[in-house]
């Protein structure tokens, strides 16, 4: 049987938001049964949305780091991460 390929895309830490800590988490846990690419955000949200996010938080395990590949604020990006994705072949 072959290895399944899971292309996952989502906010990665350092953000220290739940969903980055979640999507880190389960890309972690995925690795363990397939071959995961892991993309995240090239540019972080501003910090005026929520500042406490983006500190650091050292006394969380670190937690696979996700290939910077989408601006949200660049359109331009949204092809090449399709594109990027779509080479990884996932299943």
């Amino acid at each position: 049987m072959a290895i399944r390929k899971i292309a996952l895309l989502g906010p990665a830490p350092p953000d220290r938001g739940g969903i980055a800590r979640e999507t880190a988490l389960l890309a972690r846990e995925l690795a363990g049964a397939a071959e995961v690419a892991y993309f995240t955000f090239s540019r972080p949200y501003p910090r005026w949305l929520d500042p406490r996010r983006f500190d650091l938080a050292p006394d969380r395990p670190p937690a696979p780091a996700g290939e910077p590949l989408l601006d949200y604020r660049s359109p331009r990006s949204w092809r090449s991460a399709a594109r990027r994705i779509a080479s990884f072949e996932p299943d």
